[in-house]
């Protein structure tokens, strides 16, 4: 955890971005801080609680086969990676996929036609 007023995006290594690089392309996107925080009924207020991974990355692979991740500190095309890599293998799911807006505008449907 960091000290109480630490603002992370103040630092030379204030940004982090995620590279995923697939069977087809690469996608670069941006790292967020996410303070966790917990109810205290007593004083009626969220309290932020020490986090051992404040930084997120969310990303959801559009094919499926063999992906890699490395994490940029800073700008990634000026920078070495700060990790090693993460590998990991994406597989077809029987879930309905997105979430999408109907054609009438007004209800949403899943990716592959399925209402919501």
């Amino acid at each position: 955890g960091h000290a109480a007023g630490f603002n992370p995006y103040a630092s030379a290594t204030g940004r982090f971005y995620a590279v995923f690089t697939g069977p087809k392309t690469s996608y670069t996107v941006p790292c967020y801080y996410m303070q966790e925080v917990q109810p205290n009924y007593t004083t009626n207020r969220y309290e932020a609680e020490r986090s051992a991974y404040p930084w997120r990355v969310r990303f959801a692979p559009p094919d499926t086969g063999s992906w890699r991740m490395l994490l940029y500190a800073g700008d990634p095309q000026y920078n070495a990676p700060i990790s090693t890599g993460i590998q990991f293998q994406c597989v077809q799911s029987d879930r309905n996929g997105w979430l999408q807006v109907h054609h009438d505008r007004v209800h949403l449907r899943h990716e592959n036609g399925h209402p919501f």
